[in-house]
């Protein structure tokens, strides 16, 4: 008789913390994420991009590092391992990214040639 009630407050405290582990989980892949790709923005931001690549390979380097970078962030975004809030941070980093790229003609110049 009094099992049955302390089994279900088990399963219900079993499930909170899951949840709170895939909400943490979360939490620190999109930092990780952000933090990756803002260093390949600093990166970027502090070598010439006018060069062809075969004359700058370490701005392409540093551009397809971002383009990877921005690439796991979407295949983790679509297999649903974000969640929370933090789930959605990572979908608005993901989507101006997207936004930068599509309103910079330069971007665009190099994302076609990658």
């Amino acid at each position: 008789m009094i099992g049955f009630p302390l089994g279900l407050v088990g399963v219900g405290l079993v499930l909170y913390q899951m949840r709170t582990d895939k909400l943490s989980a979360s939490a620190g892949a999109v930092a990780t994420l952000h933090e990756n790709i803002r260093v390949r923005i600093d990166m970027l931001s502090r070598l010439d991009p006018t060069l062809g690549d075969s004359e700058n390979p370490e701005w392409a380097g540093a551009f397809r590092d971002l383009l990877n970078d921005l690439e796991v962030a979407c295949a983790t975004y679509l297999d649903s391992q974000f969640s929370g809030r933090t789930g959605k941070l990572a979908e608005f980093l993901i989507h101006d990214m997207l936004k930068l790229f599509q309103d910079d003609e330069s971007l665009r110049e190099h994302l076609a040639g990658c």
